[in-house]
């Protein structure tokens, strides 16, 4: 747990100067992207419009994260699943797939669900039964 912990306020320190820079000028791109002319890689800093635009987007992305841990892990356990590793192990599985499934409405949180759902119980069913 002290490793955890450490990890955890060791990666904030870390990553605080990066996060607190506002600095929106593209002279190092050269230097990040090894090219010698930064038009060549055509990047735009966004303006403030673009950016309020794009403001709590990941929102639909963590709900399908949850989506597919939930659908994934009661899938687990419909398909007669027993182990806790192995519960573990397809709420991860399905939380991943779930995060790459955005929820941008009823039918797409239904889609995320039932496809994880489906993985969930399919790998449950043949893992306990010896299929593979």
């Amino acid at each position: 747990m002290k490793k955890i912990i450490f990890a955890t306020i060791l990666s904030g320190a870390i990553t605080a100067p990066a996060m607190a820079a506002s600095n929106t000028d593209l002279s190092d791109a050269s230097s990040i992207f090894n090219v010698q002319d930064p038009q060549v890689l055509q990047l735009e800093v966004l303006s403030t419009e673009e950016m309020k635009e794009t403001e709590g987007a990941w929102f639909t992305y963590a709900l399908g994260g949850l989506a597919g841990m939930y659908g994934s892990g009661y899938g687990y356990l419909a398909g007669g699943g027993n182990s806790p590793y192995g519960f573990l192990g397809t709420v991860a599985a399905g939380g991943a797939a779930g995060l790459w499934s955005p929820i941008s409405g009823v039918r797409s949180a239904v889609m995320t669900f039932g496809g994880a759902f489906t993985g969930g119980a399919v790998s449950s069913y043949g893992s306990s039964y010896g299929v593979w």
